[in-house]
């Protein structure tokens, strides 16, 4: 195989793609208008690890007209969100198996990769996990890539990084990385299978 490594994303690749704002609409009737402004703002500075989810959701839960505590809404959000696509699992299990390094690659807050670690096995079912909020950057900044790289013992070329968000794609390009802009698991099981 020409590539060492690959590197997977996980809202919609890893995991069965699901967003919080749309589910949380649908289950209990809160408008994404009440939800944008967290979004837009102090839920990005989460992801880079600059604020705390927690503390940010305490300021807003009762605007949004939640009626349970914070943590019963993160226990929603997660579960909700992190439903494993097992397909997906068990590719990158062979993969392992054959000795190709596997990573995950995130744009995530700190207490839903927490999540991701332990009530999903991620721990174990990846080589590595590279977090936004750990890094302090997300995939859209070449700092993301520098920072994650320099754990990696593996040529730029023989690493793919695999991503649903164009332009985490660009960047990765950019950085140097072979990519693939991920679509559906048959057509990125093709692109591995036939190198």
């Amino acid at each position: 195989m020409k590539y060492k490594a690959i590197c997977f994303d996980a809202d919609g690749m890893v995991l069965v793609p699901k967003r919080f704002s749309q589910e949380i609409q649908k289950d209990y009737n809160i408008p994404w208008a009440v939800m944008e402004a967290f979004f837009a703002s102090p839920f990005q500075q989460c992801k880079v690890g600059k604020a705390d989810l927690k503390e940010e959701l305490s300021k807003v839960i009762e605007i949004w007209g939640w009626k349970g505590t914070v943590e019963e809404l993160t226990a929603y959000w997660f579960n909700i969100c992190s439903e494993v696509d097992m397909q997906m699992v068990g590719y990158i299990r062979s993969l392992r198996e054959t000795g190709v390094l596997c990573y995950l690659t995130t744009n995530q807050e700190k207490y839903r990769v927490e999540f991701l670690r332990d009530q999903r096995d991620f721990r174990s079912l990846f080589d590595d996990i590279f977090v936004s909020a750990e890094i302090g950057y997300t995939k859209n900044s070449i700092k993301f890539f520098e920072s994650f790289y320099k754990h990696l013992s593996v040529p730029k070329g023989e690493v793919l990084f695999c991503d649903n968000d164009s332009e985490n794609i660009e960047t990765a390009h950019e950085f140097g990385l072979e990519t693939h802009l991920y679509k559906d698991f048959d057509s990125f099981a093709k692109v591995v299978n036939e190198l």
